[in-house]
């Protein structure tokens, strides 16, 4: 296996852990993958998954992934294994690009300018260079308060609220985190009863839960880490529903709806 292929593979992987959950941090994220992974029984310590982090992104010393865990890697990005992601992937080492061929103006056939044609062409190169810083200052403005004004969020009780990014959190139990607009649209805390819809017609699961000490339990429409605790959200289960899951706690809203 190229070991710059396994490389790019490591830093796709940890990229798009970062965008299905709110940690950042190695450790964040090695644990959100090493919990992900241990549901698909496909075994891969958080340790092993610390050590590639700081081997291919940290740029640390460190030894190569066995091609089983590889093969784990591709899989999550969506391929089936190493040897599918580098045959159906359009990533290109850059050592493996081709440079580009010098051709001389004799070559090209280009007539070289006059004195007067050059000043000419050097007020047009300024002219365009003013330009370009113009427009580059304006985009980096407009970037940098759209950052300010609304780049972030923050848990607010039972659903992420969008806040600038520099607000302070130090008077705040929740930390404000890196703006997710799926999980801002779709991620939130769920009162659930027993004819709540846990399952979709496959059988997967449609809602994730977390314990908060021995009997309380708090129920999400989406995967991911809790907002507080920082730890990992399960898929519901059978077993959960009938435990923590009164079945005399149905509305008569949940009970007409159910005979409808």
């Amino acid at each position: 296996m190229d070991d710059k292929i396994i490389s790019h593979i490591v830093r796709e992987m940890f990229l798009k852990a970062k965008s299905d959950c709110a940690s950042s941090s190695k450790n964040g994220l090695s644990k959100y993958l090493g919990d992900l992974f241990d549901e698909r029984k496909e075994r891969v310590s958080k340790k092993t998954l610390s050590r590639v982090y700081e081997k291919y992104v940290e740029g640390k010393e460190g030894g190569m992934p066995i091609e089983q865990t590889v093969n784990i890697f591709c899989h999550y990005l969506g391929y089936e294994n190493y040897v599918d992601f580098a045959s159906k992937s359009n990533w290109v080492p850059e050592d493996d690009v081709e440079p580009p061929v010098k051709i001389t103006p004799e070559e090209e056939g280009v007539i070289v300018s006059s004195p007067r044609g050059f000043n000419k062409l050097l007020m047009i190169s300024l002219v365009c260079v003013v330009l370009a810083l113009f427009f580059l200052g304006r985009y980096l403005n407009g970037k940098g308060t759209a950052h300010t004004s609304g780049g972030c969020m923050v848990w607010k009780e039972i659903a992420f609220e969008k806040v600038p990014c520099n607000i302070s959190s130090e008077n705040s139990i929740v930390s404000v985190v890196k703006l997710n607009e799926d999980r801002l649209r779709n991620f939130r805390k769920i009162e659930v009863n027993a004819v709540y819809p846990f399952f979709d017609e496959m059988g997967k699961s449609q809602v994730w839960y977390s314990k908060l000490g021995k009997r309380k339990v708090e129920f999400f429409s989406g995967p991911g880490i809790h907002p507080i605790t920082g730890k990992t959200l399960k898929a519901v289960t059978p077993y959960i529903i009938e435990k923590y899951v009164p079945i005399h706690d149905i509305s008569e809203k949940s009970l007409e709806s159910l005979v409808k």
